[in-house]
């Protein structure tokens, strides 16, 4: 399915991507809110960027690479979602916290 990056670019800067973003993630889990939101980005850039990969792979090289497309924005999207996600400390602290 990514047989046609690699005659371009190879796979090894596509693979440090999700290294990049899970260094970015881990550091952004001991921040607050709304100073994590890089980690979020991160997370929701990466598998973003490889179904892009496998979306154009479905047209050059393996009409099942959609449903690899559709996987990992679907991990993408969970990432969105979840960093819209608000705790109960969160609600706590924004009602009763003005700036």
């Amino acid at each position: 399915s990514l047989r046609w990056l690699t005659e371009y670019v190879p796979l090894e800067p596509f693979a440090a991507l999700w290294v990049i973003a899970a260094a970015l993630a881990a550091v952004a889990a001991f921040r607050c809110r709304p100073r994590d939101w890089f980690g979020f980005a991160a997370l929701v850039f990466a598998p973003a960027v490889w179904g892009a990969l496998f979306f154009i792979g479905a047209f050059t090289a393996n009409p099942a690479s959609f449903t690899s497309a559709a996987v990992y924005w679907l991990f993408a999207a969970l990432s969105m979602i979840v960093s819209g996600m608000q705790g109960e400390r969160d609600r706590d602290l924004r009602t009763t916290h003005e700036p």
